[in-house]
């Protein structure tokens, strides 16, 4: 038996100055502990459960997450891209 564990989608691309919410839904697995570049909390998130966090995008560049304990295949990325 094989199973994946991954965020889909994986990446999210966004402009400078945007907020975006992510929307995390415990699909597989028992839990899952999820971290999120800049933040200092980590969101645990249980099947069956959501957990939304919202994020100023402020500066261009990538942000990433994962989850902790499933990398390397469970990690994800917002893009931010400069201003238009």
């Amino acid at each position: 038996r094989i199973r994946s564990f991954a965020f889909h989608p994986a990446q999210i691309i966004v402009h400078q100055g945007e907020q975006v919410t992510l929307n995390f839904v415990g699909v597989q697995g028992p839990s899952h502990e999820i971290a999120i570049e800049g933040r200092d909390d980590v969101i645990e998130l249980k099947r069956g459960e959501i957990r939304s966090v919202t994020l100023q995008a402020s500066e261009p560049g990538i942000i990433h997450f994962a989850s902790l304990g499933r990398q390397p295949s469970m990690q994800g990325q917002i893009l931010v891209l400069p201003r238009p």
